[in-house]
């Protein structure tokens, strides 16, 4: 972004909603990033356990927008935008993108869901393999 740009805005919990009004002859980008996680507990190439994930820490989101990183973390963003066509794209943990025509004087929702699956061993102490998926998808309001 630059000096004439507006920033974007942190939004915290919720679904993308109430950010502010886009400035004049902006639109806007409003993004929710969350995960799942689960953990299958490994013993000789078996699966002896499997359950949810609530113990690990998952790194930031990497988001780009037209090429250019921008701040997320597991929360609600708000992100500026010239009307027009801008290339939405996650990084990390898992790739995903989404091409958005935003439209002077409105905000888009979009949404990233990211699905992680990590294999420890048995003993629960060592990650063995890491392997995540994810969607980002438009919000119908």
């Amino acid at each position: 972004m630059t000096a004439d740009t507006p920033e974007p805005r942190f939004l915290g919990d919720g679904d993308g909603t109430g950010g502010p009004v886009p400035p004049d002859g902006w639109g806007a980008v409003a993004c929710v990033f969350w995960f799942t996680s689960a953990v299958d507990l490994v013993r000789a190439d078996r699966v002896v356990n499997d359950r949810s994930n609530y113990d690990i820490w998952v790194p930031r989101p990497v988001l780009r927008v037209d090429g250019r990183d921008v701040p997320a973390s597991w929360s609600g963003w708000w992100y500026p935008l010239r009307p027009g066509p801008h290339q939405v794209e996650v990084l990390e943990p898992a790739p995903a993108g989404l091409r958005v025509q935003v439209t002077a004087g409105a905000t888009d929702r979009l949404r990233y869901r990211a699905r992680i699956r990590i294999r420890k061993d048995h003993t629960d102490t060592h990650i063995l393999e890491w392997r995540s998926t994810a969607t980002l998808d438009p919000v119908a309001d």
